[in-house]
């Protein structure tokens, strides 16, 4: 994700604003963990199997980290309001199909599309706050930021045990819905739309070849992180060689493309993503 100096956006609402990102932020990342504890209440209501069970949490995170990078650049070029909106709507759509799954091939891919707002929310946050507060403000604007994550990490799976015991493990995913929509009002009331002033709206500003290089790499590097504990590292547990290493190999490959292909296109002026 590209960044340029950017000129603080005047605004007798801006800690309205934070509040409304700080809320934002909480929500998705307390959906990284708030399904873990109401776990095995899915597995009986909804007859997950171990797979199934495995990717309802680990589709969130892997398709999180894939895309996060293109949509930070995403919210340069478009506006962090504007993609951060967009990205919390989503989010919450995907939490209501979530709740109201009926199987585990509608609960997953509602977890997919999760996964998807949430990459574009992060990375619009924490450009708005950079873009908004300047000095000793900046500096307590990210304490903020970076409290409700570390916070919110460690609440989530106590709000999913809570909910799952006593009401229901839907509970876990619409309670995003109420609170979701708040930050989302005080987003679009109060936060300015900043974008790269140098990024210009074409499709070579988006740098095609980089936003592939860096996708797959990370989410084989996130796949293989969450599915070591099934094959080993580089051993499966019957002795033959583990997909994991292969697929650490591979995403190495292509991060080190992603790095060189970077430097070419910063060397010839052209848009890059990091």
């Amino acid at each position: 994700m590209q960044t340029s100096p950017t000129t603080p956006q005047p605004t007798t609402h801006r800690w309205f604003a934070l509040a409304a990102i700080a809320l934002g932020v909480a929500l998705v990342i307390m959906d990284a963990t708030i399904a873990n504890v109401a776990l095995p209440i899915v597995i009986r209501d909804l007859h997950l199997s171990a797979s199934h069970a495995q990717w309802m949490n680990a589709i969130y995170s892997l398709v999180f980290a894939a895309f996060i990078i293109t949509a930070g650049r995403g919210g340069d070029v478009f506006g962090r309001r504007t993609l951060g909106a967009m990205g919390l709507t989503v989010f919450l759509l995907a939490s209501l199909g979530a709740g109201a799954a009926i199987g585990p091939k509608t609960l997953i891919t509602a977890r997919f599309i999760q996964g998807l707002g949430a990459a574009c929310v992060l990375p619009a946050a924490l450009s708005t706050i950079n873009a908004m507060f300047r000095g000793r403000d900046r500096s307590i604007a990210f304490a903020v930021y970076g409290s409700m994550i570390g916070g919110m990490a460690a609440v989530g799976p106590l709000v999913g045990g809570f909910l799952a015991q006593t009401f229901s493990w839907r509970w876990a995913f619409w309670l995003n819905i109420p609170f979701g929509l708040i930050a989302l009002i005080g987003l679009l009331r109060y936060t300015p739309n900043t974008r790269d002033p140098n990024a210009s709206r074409t499709l070579a500003n988006f740098d095609i070849p980089g936003i592939a290089l860096i996708s797959i790499a990370l989410a084989s590097m996130v796949f293989a992180l969450i599915e070591s504990s099934t094959f080993g590292w580089f051993h499966t547990p019957d002795g033959t060689l583990s997909p994991i290493s292969f697929m650490l190999v591979i995403s190495l490959a292509l991060l080190a493309a992603f790095i060189a292909l970077e430097r070419r296109r910063s060397h010839t002026n052209r848009s890059v993503l990091v």
